[in-house]
Parts: structure tokens; C-alpha cells; sequence
């Protein structure tokens, strides 16, 4: 006697299973998901690797569209239609926080190497983070440089040192001010 095997005849599971749409939808859901932690312990991923993310998902939505429009039946049709009309607009967003989200760099510093990441448009203003690995980097700001003014923090987000054309200061690790001294 053969022993019965428990194979799973549902059709509309397995096509759901081969949806692009649905498998896209996870993954936006793991990276937000992702995000949401790296926030809460003090990291966020780097630009490249959200710039990809984001180039991901269109094109899953955009296959997945095209999938539920193949398979000719009435709620794939309309919502193949309806993610079709969608993608654009999404997509136009997406496309400015691209090119007017500045640019990340690693760039190496006297005692290792530091994440710089350029958000001039008009005005030129730089950011330094610590560099942890190629995927992540620290929220918290180390050293922030715009066309008259250089800031610099610790570790904890404590202002150390701020300097414009007039003067520079120096706090403590509490933000009280230690003095001013004339350029």
C-alpha cells in the first residue's frame, strides 16, 4: 500500500504562489520592516542599497502587472490595470528622491574611513557618519560642513565643536559652551 502524500491540488494557491505582485509585496514589506529596526538601534541603510530597494520594487510591480494582465481573468485584469496607472506616479517620486536625495561616499580619514553623504543642491552641505560596514551607517551625525559653518559631534549626538567665519566654539559633552575663540 503506498502511503499518501499531501500534495496541495488548490490551483489558486499555487498561481498566488507565482505571482511576481504578491512576492513584491513581501519584499517591501521585509525592508520596511528592516528599516524600522535599523531606526530603532541608531542605523539606516546606506543610499545605494535603498536606491536599489526601491528599483526592486517598481520593476516586481511592474512584471507583476504585466503577470495578473497574462493570465485573462477579470480581477487580474483590473487590478493589472489599476497597478499599471499606479506605477507612474509612484514612480515619478521615487525618481526625484533619486536624483535630488544627494550622494553617499566612503572616503577614508585620518583613523579609518567615514560615510560622507553630499547634499548640495544649491547650497553645498556635507555629512559626515561613521562607516560600519558597505550596507549600513549610523544616524547619528558626526561632522556636518556647509558653505560658512563646520559642526562637529560625539558619538552620543553631543555638539563638541561648532566654527563660522567669526569665531569657533567648544562645548562639553553636556552641550555647554567652553569658550570662543576669534579666527
Amino acid at each position: 500500500m503506498k502511503p499518501k502524500t499531501s500534495k496541495n491540488t488548490n490551483p489558486a494557491l499555487a498561481k498566488a504562489r507565482r505571482s511576481i505582485l504578491l512576492w513584491t509585496v513581501v519584499f517591501s514589506a521585509i525592508m520596511a520592516l528592516l528599516s524600522l529596526v535599523l531606526h530603532q538601534f541608531g542605523y539606516q541603510l546606506l543610499l545605494w542599497v535603498h536606491n536599489v530597494c526601491i528599483a526592486l520594487v517598481f520593476l516586481g510591480a511592474l512584471v507583476g502587472s504585466i503577470q495578473l494582465l497574462y493570465w485573462k481573468k477579470p480581477i487580474s485584469l483590473a487590478l493589472g490595470i489599476a497597478t499599471l496607472l499606479v506605477i507612474p506616479f509612484f514612480a515619478w517620486f521615487a525618481f526625484l528622491g533619486v536624483v535630488f536625495g544627494g550622494e553617499e561616499s566612503i572616503q577614508p580619514v585620518g583613523y579609518g574611513k567615514m560615510v560622507v553623504w553630499d547634499q548640495s543642491w544649491l547650497d553645498p552641505i556635507f555629512s559626515y557618519y561613521d562607516y560600519v560596514n558597505p550596507f549600513v551607517r549610523p544616524t547619528q551625525e558626526r561632522i556636518r560642513i556647509s558653505n560658512k559653518t563646520v559642526t562637529y559631534y560625539d558619538q552620543n549626538g553631543n555638539l563638541i565643536k561648532y566654527e563660522d567665519p567669526d569665531c569657533t566654539r567648544y562645548y562639553d559633552g553636556e552641550g555647554n559652551l567652553l569658550g570662543t575663540f576669534p579666527r
